[in-house]
């Protein structure tokens, strides 16, 4: 049985745990509705619109392998989009491409916040799984020490995580104001648009 002290160590997490979990609630209903919207252009040809528009021609459109595949690789230039989001014209389709895009528009300026992201991926991809590691085996082995530690690389991966989150916000208002510039914002959503570009950067 587990000792009630180390219960207690585990309870700051709950509020985490339900942020968390209503985050990606949020994120999921968002993306829901903006599935049933639709815009007169593929997000495909949006994103390469975009691009022209912000003079990014460099940069290669290109249909993924994978489903969950909607990246902009900076060292190929290209961005990859899904199956299920490359020719698609519903405005959840539209807003991953348009955030891809902001990634490529803003790398193409040399944006040194963008450069500090890549190098702090891996570590937060990291600190983020040790989190849902450390903490349990804490608990299972009724080590406080152990506990501290999950504690500690929970702190990590929500500085992280934040530094982020600032940087997609910046990656979003990219997008938006390229989709303002193509007379594209409203045609695509508009507010619908919005909120599927913020679920993305919380996300990230």
């Amino acid at each position: 049985m587990i000792d009630t002290k180390i219960l207690l160590y585990t309870l700051p997490l709950v509020p985490l745990v339900l942020y968390f979990c209503y985050v990606q609630f949020w994120a999921m209903r968002v993306s829901s509705e903006a599935h049933k919207k639709t815009t007169s252009q593929t997000a495909d040809e949006i994103a390469k619109k975009l691009l022209d528009t912000a003079g990014v021609q460099h940069v290669i459109i290109e249909k993924g392998e994978n489903f969950s595949e909607n990246i902009y690789d900076p060292a190929e230039k290209k961005i990859f989009l899904s199956p299920n989001i490359f020719g698609k014209k519903d405005v959840s389709s539209v807003g991953i491409a348009a955030h891809a895009v902001g990634h490529a528009i803003l790398d193409s300026r040399n944006n040194s916040m963008l450069k500090i992201r890549k190098l702090t991926v891996p570590i937060y991809t990291i600190l983020y799984w040790s989190v849902f590691c450390v903490i349990p085996i804490g608990v299972i082995m009724g080590s406080i020490p152990t506990i501290i530690v999950g504690y500690v690389l929970t702190v990590g991966a929500i500085i992280l995580n934040s530094f982020h989150s600032a940087i997609h916000s910046q990656v979003n208002k990219t997008a938006e104001e390229q989709l303002q510039t193509v007379g594209l914002l409203e045609e695509a959503g508009g507010k619908e648009l919005r909120k599927m570009l913020k679920a993305i950067s919380l996300q990230g």
